[in-house]
């Protein structure tokens, strides 16, 4: 159906210095197979309500096969990070092992969650929020 990347369920975990991002990535994608799965650093905006908004645009770009990068789990950090490059969205927006960092997790049904884990709530966009999806969307008009 046309409009069912728009059906997605956000949700997003905070984790400490002690933790690692892929180790973290894995046990989420476990729980949700399918689901896109991204780390992010934790200077990201966490907002649940601005991720959702992100990912609807890499399903989007997904099911009109024009991502950003090869993988949307990769569009989605381009998009955060608010640029087409690769390397600069890493090194602004990628999470690193021994830093606190988020991982997001999207997909079409509710996302489950291991217990103990720290959820980030929903919070009203803000206008920054706002400006940074309209700049995210326009990546795509830039690359095309």
């Amino acid at each position: 159906m046309a409009g069912d990347w728009l059906r997605i369920f956000v949700r997003a975990f905070l984790f400490g210095l002690g933790d690692k991002p892929e180790e973290a990535k894995s046990r989420l994608a476990e729980l949700n197979p399918g689901y896109l799965v991204q780390s992010l650093r934790s200077n990201t905006d966490g907002n649940p309500a601005y991720l959702r908004l992100l990912a609807a645009q890499s399903f989007h770009a997904q099911s009109t096969e024009s991502l950003l990068a090869k993988k949307p789990e990769i569009d989605l950090l381009l998009r955060a990070a608010g640029t087409t490059q690769i390397a600069r969205a890493i090194r602004e927006k990628g999470a690193k092992a021994g830093e606190p960092f988020i991982v997001v997790v999207a997909g079409p049904r509710r996302v489950k969650a291991a217990p103990g884990l720290q959820e980030i709530p929903k919070n009203e966009l803000s206008e920054e929020e706002l400006g940074n999806v309209e700049k995210a969307a326009l990546l795509s008009a830039f690359r095309g």
